[in-house]
């Protein structure tokens, strides 16, 4: 979504019919709506948000938690391009946690890095997950609208997620009470939390789950 340092609220499960029209009755943000495939890594020990999105590598920092809502830092310096430079690919490893075999001297290609991280130790696990996703936004009395993420996962489960962002945490809790959020159907969760749930083979959609905070 936005680069920079911003708060999140994200929940995930099955929406009703009232919240998705409140949803779509905002405005779109241009050119939002689409349908990709997120290539996530994940060791349960990182608390970074790692994923491959059309053809770079990102990393999506946690800095702190207000209960269910989390501030997050995306620079736009830390957007890598393949094939991954030595140094990238040792500052992955460190944000994995975990130790890559032999010594990283030269680049690495996206074919060659699945390969590097089920070597690592551990190994780092890697989710494909394909989702449609639209993007609506929500000014209310600032310059800065809020942004809406209106997400349907479909695999590697059949969920939604639904996520508010903005710089202000403020601003985050009043867009949440304007579409009555979160709701018993949709739980705050964030996308470490869910790839925790997939890596032990179950499913969000079959646990009324308790997590408390959404930070790992």
């Amino acid at each position: 979504m936005a680069f920079g340092q911003h708060w999140e609220w994200r929940g995930f499960g099955r929406i009703s019919a009232e919240l998705r029209a409140r949803i779509e009755a905002l405005d779109p943000l241009f050119a939002s709506d689409r349908s990709l495939i997120d290539t996530y890594l994940w060791t349960p020990h990182s608390s970074v948000n790692i994923k491959l999105r059309l053809g770079d590598l990102k990393f999506k920092r946690l800095i702190e938690s207000d209960g269910d809502l989390e501030c997050w830092l995306e620079d736009a310096d830390e957007i890598y391009p393949f094939p991954l430079a030595s140094d990238v690919v040792e500052r992955l490893g460190r944000a994995l946690a975990v130790k890559l075999p032999g010594d990283q001297k030269t680049t690495v290609g996206r074919s060659e890095l699945a390969a590097l991280l089920q070597n690592a130790h551990p190994p780092a696990q890697i989710f494909l997950v394909e989702k449609h996703r639209r993007l609506f936004s929500l000014l209310l009395d600032e310059d800065d609208p809020a942004i809406i993420e209106l997400t349907e996962i479909i695999r590697p489960e059949r969920i939604t997620t639904v996520a508010v962002e903005h710089a202000e945490i403020a601003v985050v809790r009043r867009v949440l009470a304007i579409l009555e959020l979160p709701s018993e159907a949709l739980r705050p969760l964030n996308y470490l939390r869910a790839l925790s749930v997939w890596a032990r083979g179950e499913r969000l959609a079959q646990k009324r789950m308790e997590f408390g905070q959404n930070h790992p």
